[in-house]
C-alpha cells in the first residue's frame, strides 16, 4: 500500500523513488527481480486517488501488476481483508511481522487520519 484516498502518487523523483504528495517515500523493501530487466520503475502520474481507495504497489517492481498497470488502478478499502503478516518469498527476505510503513518520513499518517489509518499503521 503506496497511498491513500485524497492523496497524489507519482513517479519517479531524480533517485527513483515514488513520491507521495511531492514527498519521497523510503522503501528499503523494494526487489528488483534481475531477469526482469533493469532496476527502473515506470513513470507515472501524477495521480490523485479517489477517496475510500488504496494505491498499491508490488515490492518487485518490475515484475508487478499493480495500480500502475493501465485497468487496475487504486483499490476500493473494503476489498482490504487483511494485512501481512509473513514475508516468505523469496526465502532470502523471509520474516515475521514486519512493520514498514513507507510513508513515514513521506507523510505521517496520523496527519491524514487523526484516528490513524484503518489498517492499523501508525
Amino acid at each position: 500500500m503506496i497511498a491513500i484516498g485524497g492523496q497524489t502518487v507519482a513517479c519517479c523523483d531524480s533517485q527513483n523513488r515514488i513520491t507521495v504528495d511531492g514527498k519521497p517515500l523510503n522503501e528499503p523493501y523494494i526487489y528488483y527481480l534481475p531477469e526482469a530487466g533493469p532496476p527502473v520503475q515506470s513513470e507515472f502520474g501524477p495521480i490523485k486517488v479517489p477517496e475510500g481507495q488504496l494505491w498499491v504497489m508490488g515490492d518487485s517492481r518490475n515484475n508487478s501488476a499493480d495500480s500502475r498497470v493501465p485497468g487496475h488502478g487504486p483499490i476500493p478499502l473494503e476489498n482490504v481483508i487483511g494485512k501481512a503478516r509473513f514475508v516468505v518469498l523469496p526465502l532470502s527476505r523471509d520474516q515475521v511481522d514486519r512493520r514498514h510503513n513507507p510513508q513515514r518520513v513521506a507523510c505521517p499518517c496520523r496527519a491524514v487520519c487523526p484516528s490513524g489509518p484503518p489498517w492499523g499503521w501508525g
